[in-house]
């Protein structure tokens, strides 16, 4: 079947995710009907001349489209199958040139009267996300898109220039400037009240991935996370604590102390089963006789161990965390926990999670896969969502 006949059996949103996730590449259609795919050298290249906005037959033989063109699929699709839709395009709006990417995306009203923001252009955020009303959407991808402009190194000073415009169908074939136009002619969404509403909380690590652990969690209760490296603010910290909770508690003092925002500070100790005790990790986990490990050093001496130590290739492990939280007012929580519900093997994944190496090496017990290898799906199955961590950060702030 070509893409048109496949397109046409899709009968629910979930199969059309499916159906865009599975067919439609991102690229766009330019000048003399030419395909630009992501892969071409070219993509970028006098985009602004070439480009052309599809309709949904386009998109259907083409196999192709950017967010301005995919939306214009869902559209044709939502409408057709009686949903109430809004599309809403979102840029950094400057009096001057600027390099930053702008977005659309579709939201629909379901059957149970919830809000949700379809998204498949954006593969990171790729999903059928639901929400009580428009405003909380409104608020979530406005925060989304708040971090996706960091990688762009976006100033904090042109934040407050972001934009949401929700516009109608556009003319057919669109070039660039007729698009914006179009899109710029739309009604204003106006997010000043709710996000005055967000606070933000500084992880008291220079670490990307560590400072995003929550971050998911926190964002839907209207908390936005940051790390030192997000403030340009480079802290050396005497870690000389006797646990995790002292350790996380001298973090979260300097980065207070520094900042003057809520703060989260956090370590871990690492537990290693038939490890003697002068080989065992503990605070330790990066350091060993003194040296800093390396991601790829430490994966080499984890293994090491676990061919020592374990057990026909595994060694039972567990994780003991701390964490200390300071709200504004200076006044400070402290929480732990515990999982032990790894082994550590002997053959490295090929994934690597840049700040954690030893999730390359680490297997949950009850379905027996690499931590780099889960999904959203064995998240839902070992109840790693961490919602009783987050429930205690909101609490403290």
């Amino acid at each position: 079947m070509n893409l048109k006949e496949i397109y046409e059996k899709v009968q629910t949103p979930k199969q059309l995710l499916e159906f865009m996730s599975n067919h439609i590449q991102y690229g766009y259609l330019g000048k003399n009907e030419k395909v630009y795919k992501e892969e071409d050298p070219n993509f970028n290249k006098d985009w602004e001349e070439n480009y052309i906005l599809e309709e949904t037959k386009d998109i259907l033989l083409t196999g192709v489209g950017n967010c301005w063109d995919q939306v214009e699929l869902e559209r044709s699709w939502f409408l057709e199958h009686g949903y109430e839709i809004k599309t809403i395009y979102e840029m950094v709006n400057v009096p001057y040139e600027n390099v930053y990417p702008t977005h659309t995306f579709l939201m629909f009203k379901d059957e149970k009267g919830y809000w949700n923001w379809f998204e498949n252009a954006d593969f990171k955020n790729r999903g059928i996300h639901t929400f009580p009303t428009i405003e909380e959407l409104l608020y979530k991808q406005y925060q989304r898109y708040v971090s996706f402009l960091k990688m762009f190194s976006i100033r904090e000073e042109e934040i407050p220039h972001i934009i949401m415009r929700e516009y109608d169908c556009p003319k057919k074939n669109s070039k660039v400037h007729a698009f914006l136009a179009h899109v710029m002619n739309g009604r204003r969404i106006i997010l000043d009240k709710e996000v005055k509403k967000m606070k933000r909380v500084v992880f008291a690590t220079n670490n990307p991935s560590k400072a995003q652990r929550f971050s998911k969690g926190l964002l839907e209760k209207g908390i936005e996370v940051v790390s030192l490296r997000d403030l340009k603010i480079n802290l050396q910290v005497d870690e000389n604590g006797k646990n995790a909770i002292e350790n996380a508690r001298i973090k979260a003092r300097v980065c207070y102390k520094n900042t003057h925002m809520p703060t989260i500070g956090m370590d871990d100790t690492l537990y290693l089963e038939n490890v003697p005790e002068d080989k065992q990790p503990g605070l330790f986990v990066r350091r060993v006789h003194g040296k800093t490990l390396s991601d790829e050093e430490m994966i080499e001496h984890y293994i090491h161990l676990v061919k020592q130590y374990g057990n026909n290739g595994k060694l039972n492990c567990k994780w003991i965390y701390g964490m200390v939280v300071i709200d504004e007012y200076g006044h400070e929580s402290s929480y732990t926990w515990s999982k032990g519900n790894f082994y550590m093997v002997d053959v490295a994944s090929s994934k690597l999670n840049p700040g954690y190496p030893l999730n390359s090496i680490s297997k949950y017990k009850k379905i027996n896969k690499y931590f780099t290898d889960i999904t959203e799906e064995d998240k839902k199955l070992l109840q790693e969502d961490e919602s009783d961590v987050v429930a205690f950060i909101v609490k403290s702030i």
